[in-house]
């Protein structure tokens, strides 16, 4: 048991607590934080698709891909209307056989009335 006696005792050091971290220069500013999410919505006319989505690819996604360690993950949403007539079966069954021809699940497709 440790007893005060009035003498004065140096306090303990302690060693090997963990890495000693540099301290800040104050000439130089903090790292600002880099972005590391990108996100975009585009609405693209259906007349000019082809030639809207190589834009995109080669001024969005290209530069997306440059860095190291990144993923994308692109996503082209289709909707439809033909609100007088609704659709008639012919244009149906091509447009089903063409979506499975591209190998979209039976989940991510369909019509309704």
């Amino acid at each position: 048991m440790w007893k005060a006696t009035g003498a004065v005792v140096p306090s303990p050091t302690i060693y090997g607590t963990g890495p000693t971290l540099p301290l800040p220069d104050p000439e130089k500013p903090p790292a600002k934080p880099r972005p590391n999410r990108f996100f975009a919505t585009v609405d693209i006319d259906p007349d000019k698709a082809r030639f809207e989505v190589a834009r995109i690819m080669d001024g969005l996604l290209v530069e997306l891909t440059r860095t190291k360690g990144s993923e994308l993950r692109v996503t082209l949403e289709l909707e439809g209307t033909s609100a007088e007539e609704g659709y008639p079966e012919d244009v149906v069954e091509i447009v089903k056989a063409s979506a499975r021809d591209l190998k979209l699940s039976e989940e991510s497709f369909g019509f309704e009335e």
